[in-house]
């Protein structure tokens, strides 16, 4: 996912406030210059295979935050599972991740592309995500074995 978004931001087809996989495609919203649109893009190839005008009402992730695919690939460098949703919502990316059954959200600081607690609050202590992390993979993998 980080790589077609990616693709999509050096293309400069606009701000990017949610990425969703549905129906075999990646949809894209952005707004450019007050207009919004909905963007299909192959997941294999990255072509954007259409492109349709919608009504927005999303919020707009912050100018001088980080880029959209670097907070992606960052969470993919988690080997959480697989992303099929990013939308910034009410200040923060939430992340949605699924690895078979197991459904992961994550809240993603635009700013610092860092986890922050299920109150918006940035995590303090910089190992707390880790152990989270790990906290979900024994969880996980604990599930499986039963």
């Amino acid at each position: 996912m980080s790589e077609i978004v990616r693709s999509l931001e050096e293309a400069d087809l606009g701000v990017i406030t949610e990425v969703e996989f549905d129906n075999g495609v990646w949809e894209v919203d952005t707004i450019k210059d007050g207009h919004w649109m909905e963007l299909h893009v192959d997941p294999q190839t990255g072509q954007v295979l259409r492109r349709e005008s919608k009504d927005g009402d999303d919020d707009i992730p912050p100018g001088e935050g980080m880029r959209l695919s670097s907070i992606i690939r960052s969470v993919e460098d988690q080997n959480l599972g697989r992303i099929v949703e990013v939308e910034f919502d009410d200040g923060y990316w939430e992340v949605e991740i699924r690895d078979g059954s197991r459904r992961i959200k994550l809240d993603i600081d635009p700013q610092t592309g860092r986890e922050v607690d299920g109150h918006g609050n940035p995590e303090r202590d910089t190992g707390a995500v880790d152990r989270r992390i790990e906290q979900r993979r024994k969880t996980a993998a604990a599930i499986e074995r039963d």
